[in-house]
Parts: structure tokens; C-alpha cells; sequence
């Protein structure tokens, strides 16, 4: 079949686009919107041993110094956890693009806290919420999207302290006036970040409890309320410590016919320094094991038209192994263990999931040892992807070489695609304006950056380095819904021609 006149219309990467889909590497803010004493132990000063959570905080200060001296003593730890050199660093030396910003649902307001054990104390949070966005933004001038992370529930999603609370219960799942609560945080938390620049997305929960009671039915919930609110923006759920489980829910939600436009991307957490099985390894067993993670991702990738897309991020990772692991080495061997676990983890979440977020970088102990994004990035652990320091210049030169080299490639991509599935009974062009649209957009992500895309950011290393597709499942799914032939008989042959332009250009350009 010939091709329709005209071209195709999907339309050009945006900002939001970028911000939303570009491979994303980084830390955690946490311990600055949901305190942690083992992090933050100055805001719990002669706290008890139940009293480590932003609850127990709020409740020391206000007893202390009215809710007047809380509010004041919590909005400094806010300034004062994020200062301008901490953000100069992670431009111009972890050249980071995305920070997770855990937040409670507490942190929206004075209004969330109502009929919650945060009401007494919700005025300490009444310009919490300006603040976050105020956060976002500036993160944004200098080319870091961020990825809001509602890490407290109502009731608690889990019986952690990050929760916000020292209940040591997960009443989420217990009462669905929790639900509700969370819901409408949710909704109004997309509503009112639209229009705040360098949003990667909205996570809906932080480490949901193993096999939590209704957990599909409640992010069904969310997922449409966030849709209502904002219908491009990703949504990330937490996987329930089962991946399987999480990547089917995803792959349905990522069909070409959900209903939903948002895509659904699953947040997952890898740690080797608590359960016993792996507790009990060696330092090089722990290596080992890296390299065995998102493994549940294998044969359900690569083909949005029939299956939907999965896509995983890793929001949380560290270098920390057990003492029991230690043990069975010489102390001498740490720091290169150490350097070689984190090299093996980086090498893993790259070439596997949309993006990663260590696990931390704001701690009062800066630069905070095995848990700090920055110590492990000063000691080599975590070494900076190479496309993300090339000099502007360079990356320039590589578009203009990749340009040169664009239509001998296409005209092989075409000829090797029609010389597999023959010519007659296919619509083969549909395969060649996916590879326009693919190599496009790669180019558009790649080449951000040196055409200005930071222009206003307040640190010069903003503007060196190239960026790739990150999230690369979704991107593929929100271009085959942009082009408006979800529906047709040979839409696979557009996603073929799609992924083809991005790999094409991507060899292109030595990334």
C-alpha cells in the first residue's frame, strides 16, 4: 500500500518531554521533606527511642518552641539541607539529571493534615509546599528534572519511619479512608505541579508492604486521579518488593488501548545489607548477584504493539554491605570492593532501567559514607556516564557526523526491513516514518543540551553533555499513540521503524 500524502505529525520533543523521558541518574533528597532522625538527628534533639520520624519532630519542636519556633526550625532544615554549592556539586561533579524528592502527604499543607495525628502540628508545614515547588524549579535551571515522590501515606504504605510516623503499622491498606486521603493528595499534588518546570514525574507511594491488601486497586485509584489532573505526566508505583507481579500490572496499564495515557513506570529498590540471604555472601558474591537484577524484565520488552510497555526505575540503591559480608574478606580489600559494587550497579541500572536515584545524598553527616551519593561519586564508585561530559563542541560535532550519515542509514534500515518481510501485503512505509520519528528524536535528547536547552542555568556545567532516552518503553508507547495509528493493522511496522532510528542514531554517535 502507498503511503498517505503528507507527513508524519507527531510533534517535536519538548521540554516536558525531556524532563520526562530522558535517562535519569542521580540521588535522593532524603531526610528534607521526611525527616529520618538516623539522617537528620539534630531535628530530634533528646528524642526517645520511639521517636525517629517527622511526626516525633514536629512534636519535640512544637513543645519546645510553640508552632511558631517549629515552623521556623523545620524551614531552615529545609534551606539548609539543599544550599546552592550542594546543587553546584551535583551539576558540575556528579553531572546528575535527576534528584527523587521523597514528601509526605503532610507536606502538602495544613489542609492534608486535617483528621490525620499531624493535625495539631499542620501549620509547621504551611509553606512546605511552596517550598517543594520553589525546590523543583530551581533544580530545573540548573538541568535537573525531579522525580516527586509521595514516600508518606495516610497510615503508612509500610511500618517504616519514612513513613512519617513511629506506628510501626501499614494502616493504608486497612482503612480506605486512608485511600481516599492519599487520592486527593495525589490528585491535587499533579494539579498543581503543572506548569512547574523539570517535572520527571509523580510517584505514588514509597516501598509499598509485600503483598499489600488491595495495593493494584488502590494505584487503579491513584492512576486515574492523577490522569484527571494531568494526562502526560508519568506515574511511578512501587513494586511491592515483586517485580513479576508489579511488570504485568504495568504492561497492562502501557497497552496501546489502556485508556490511560499516562505512563505507568515502576519504581524498585535494591539493597544487600538486611535479608539474610544475602547477608550470608561474600563481598564478590554480592558483585556477582548485580549483575542477576531486572532480570524479570527479559522477554517483555520490545514490542509496545502487541504486549505494552514495562519500564523500571531503580529509586534507590547504596554501596552498603553487611558487616557478615566484611567478614569474610580482609579489611585492607573494602575500598575496592566498595568502588567495584557501585561500578557493577551503575553498569546494571543503565543498560536495564530508565534511570537510578542513590540512596542519599542529603544526610547531615555529608557527605555521608556508604549511604552518600556524593562520597561514592568522589571515591569513583559511581562513575559519570561518559556521554554526560562531553564538551558542547563535541557533541555538535557528533550531530553533524550522525546527520551526514542519515540517509545512507535509513535507506539500509528500509532496504533490510523490506528484504525480510517482502514487499507485497505490508505498508512498509509506516516502518520508514517511525525511523524519521526515532532518529528525530534521539537527536532531539542528544543534542539538548548544546542547543541551548539550559540557557538560564545559574551553573555552567548544565550546558556540556548529551542526553539519551532513558525511559525508552514508554517513549516508544507515547509515540505510537501520538501517531495516531494505534489502531492500525501494520502499526508494528511503525514501532520496528521507531526503534531502529534510535538505535541507528545512537551507534551514530558512539552511545
Amino acid at each position: 500500500m502507498a503511503p498517505p500524502d503528507g507527513v508524519d505529525a507527531t510533534a517535536p520533543v519538548s521540554a516536558e518531554d525531556f524532563h520526562r523521558y530522558r535517562w535519569g541518574q542521580g540521588g535522593n533528597f532524603g531526610a528534607v521533606f521526611v525527616l529520618e532522625k538516623w539522617m537528620a538527628g539534630s531535628m530530634f534533639p533528646d528524642a526517645g527511642d520511639g521517636q525517629t520520624s517527622e511526626l516525633e519532630a514536629a512534636r519535640i519542636w512544637t513543645d519546645r518552641e510553640g508552632l511558631e519556633g517549629a515552623r521556623v526550625r523545620f524551614e531552615r532544615h529545609w534551606r539548609d539541607m539543599v544550599k546552592d554549592e550542594r546543587i553546584e556539586y551535583l551539576v558540575n561533579t556528579a553531572r546528575c539529571t535527576l534528584v527523587r524528592l521523597p514528601v509526605g502527604f503532610w507536606t502538602c499543607g495544613p489542609q492534608f493534615c486535617q483528621g490525620t495525628p499531624f493535625e495539631p502540628y499542620g501549620m509547621v508545614w504551611v509553606n512546605a509546599w511552596a517550598t517543594v515547588k520553589s525546590l523543583v524549579a530551581r533544580l530545573a535551571d540548573n538541568g535537573i528534572s525531579t522525580l516527586v515522590d509521595l514516600h508518606g501515606l495516610p497510615g503508612g504504605a509500610n511500618d517504616g519511619e519514612h513513613s512519617g510516623t513511629n506506628i510501626k503499622q501499614a494502616l493504608l491498606w486497612q482503612d480506605r479512608r486512608h485511600w481516599h486521603h492519599s487520592v486527593a493528595a495525589l490528585e491535587f499534588m499533579a494539579h498543581d505541579l503543572r506548569g512547574v518546570p523539570g517535572v520527571a514525574g509523580l510517584q505514588v507511594c514509597n516501598e509499598t508492604c509485600y503483598d499489600a491488601r488491595g495495593m493494584y486497586d488502590f494505584y487503579d485509584e491513584a492512576i486515574a486521579a492523577i490522569s484527571r489532573a494531568d494526562s502526560g505526566l508519568p506515574i511511578v508505583i512501587s513494586d511491592g518488593w515483586d517485580l513479576p507481579r508489579a511488570a504485568d500490572y504495568a504492561m497492562h496499564k502501557n497497552s496501546l488501548f489502556s485508556g490511560v495515557p499516562n505512563p505507568t513506570i515502576i519504581d524498585t529498590h535494591y539493597y544487600w545489607c538486611f535479608a539474610p540471604k544475602d547477608t550470608s555472601k561474600s563481598p564478590q558474591e554480592v558483585i556477582d548477584d548485580v549483575g542477576n537484577k531486572l532480570s524479570e524484565l527479559d522477554g517483555r520488552e520490545g514490542d509496545v504493539t502487541t504486549r505494552g510497555a514495562v519500564q523500571v526505575f531503580v529509586g534507590e540503591y547504596s554501596v552498603v554491605m553487611a558487616e557478615s559480608t566484611w567478614q569474610k574478606v580482609d579489611g585492607s580489600e573494602r575500598d575496592e570492593y566498595t568502588k567495584r559494587f557501585g561500578q557493577a550497579q551503575q553498569a546494571r541500572w543503565q543498560s536495564r532501567a530508565a534511570g537510578s536515584t542513590f540512596w542519599s545524598f542529603t544526610v547531615e553527616w555529608y557527605p555521608g559514607g556508604g549511604w552518600g551519593y556524593a562520597a561514592q561519586i568522589n571515591s569513583g564508585a559511581l562513575p559519570v556516564p561518559p556521554h554526560l561530559t562531553l564538551p558542547a563542541d563535541e557533541v555538535r560535532a557528533r550531530l553533524a557526523r550522525a546527520d551526514a550519515e542519515r540517509q545512507p542509514r535509513l535507506d539500509k534500515a528500509y532496504a533490510d526491513h523490506v528484504g525480510w518481510w517482502g514487499r507485497d501485503g505490508f505498508e512498509h512505509w509506516r516502518f520508514q516514518r517511525g525511523w524519521d520519528v526515532g532518529f528525530a528524536d534521539a537527536r532531539a535528547f542528544f543534542g539538548w543540551r548544546s542547543a541551548g536547552g539550559f540557557a538560564q542555568a545559574a551553573a555552567g556545567g548544565a550546558s556540556e553533555g548529551a542526553d539519551t532516552i532513558g525511559a525508552r518503553e514508554v517513549w516508544v508507547r507515547k509515540r505510537l499513540l501520538d501517531s495516531g495509528s494505534r489502531k492500525e493493522k501494520f502499526v508494528w511496522e511503525y514501532e520496528h521503524g521507531l526503534r531502529k532510528g534510535m538505535s541507528d542514531f545512537y551507534e551514530l554517535v558512539g552511545c
